[in-house]
């Protein structure tokens, strides 16, 4: 796609951001981190930035996971990427489902992929991952084999595809 901020890209009359936005409970609080475009994404909700990130050469996805976490005002923060516009209606209660009083985070899993952005994170997990970025750890699977991430199944595996070539756009 070259450099254009994906989650901005219309598709079917709505930016990607929009069509994530619009598969998660109404209720449900949000935040979305950028670093560009900003002031269009706050249209859609509050902002976190990545390069206010405190922990210093830290960079990747996990980064804005990180931010979310030190924001999130509640228990448990809903992931996903804002390029990923195909989401069922009940991926987010999938994972929800699976809560427990021990388990520090749940990953989608389409039966045959776990996709590692798609997930629900507890709170607990800020100072692990804190620990995890400034060792310059940078791999979202990685991480989450580390802090022991259970598993959703969620069937479908076009539904967590994010968008990466101009033909997604047409072709989907």
């Amino acid at each position: 796609m070259g450099f254009v901020n994906k989650p901005l890209l219309q598709w079917h009359g709505q930016a990607l951001v929009d069509h994530v936005l619009n598969s998660v409970p109404q209720s449900l609080p949000r935040l979305i981190s950028a670093n560009a475009d900003i002031a269009q994404y706050k249209q859609r909700a509050p902002v976190l930035r990545d390069d206010n990130c405190p922990i210093k050469g830290a960079s990747g996805p996990l980064v804005g996971v990180l931010m979310g976490l030190m924001h999130c005002k509640t228990d448990w923060l809903l992931i996903s990427p804002g390029d990923t516009p195909c989401l069922p209606e009940h991926w987010s209660q999938a994972l929800c489902q699976q809560v427990s009083p021990t388990t520090p985070a749940i990953v989608a899993f389409d039966g045959t992929r776990q996709h590692h952005l798609h997930l629900l994170l507890h709170k607990q997990c800020l100072q692990s991952l804190q620990n995890y970025l400034g060792q310059t750890g940078y791999a979202a699977h990685a991480w989450l084999a580390e802090i022991g991430a259970q598993r959703a199944l969620i069937q479908g595996t076009k539904a967590f595809a994010n968008f990466n070539y101009p033909t997604d756009l047409i072709l989907s």
